[in-house]
């Protein structure tokens, strides 16, 4: 997989048929700002879904809400080889948390993963 900057095409799930088996066998994680339903994968490195509604907020919010969240998640992408696929979606705390609330979210999950 690409070590570059950007967000790699290989690391998105985008189909619809992915998104049903994500929510219909994965666990789940609860953290402050989010939570994470997740599936072990047969690929050497995560993908990751991000799922926001309506009902969290007008569209420049749930954007807001997906830009936080790729960019902690390439971050993390680095320096974690874990063989997951994710699915974050937003608690209504959410909206007012900063990039670094969400980041140690997602990191919180990959240290309970890495127990595992």
């Amino acid at each position: 997989m690409n070590n570059s900057c950007s967000f790699p095409k290989g690391a998105r799930i985008k189909q619809r048929h992915q998104f049903k088996r994500l929510s219909s066998q994965a666990k789940y994680f609860v953290a402050k700002h989010i939570i994470i339903d997740y599936l072990q994968n047969s690929l050497p490195y995560c993908r990751l879904g991000i799922t926001v509604t309506r009902r969290f907020g007008k569209a420049h919010e749930r954007n807001a809400f997906k830009r936080k969240v790729r960019e902690c998640f390439r971050k993390s992408l680095d320096c974690k080889n874990f063989n997951y696929d994710l699915n974050i979606k937003p608690k209504v705390s959410a909206k007012e948390a900063t990039l670094t609330e969400i980041c140690c979210d997602l990191d919180l999950f990959f240290k309970s993963r890495a127990k595992n």
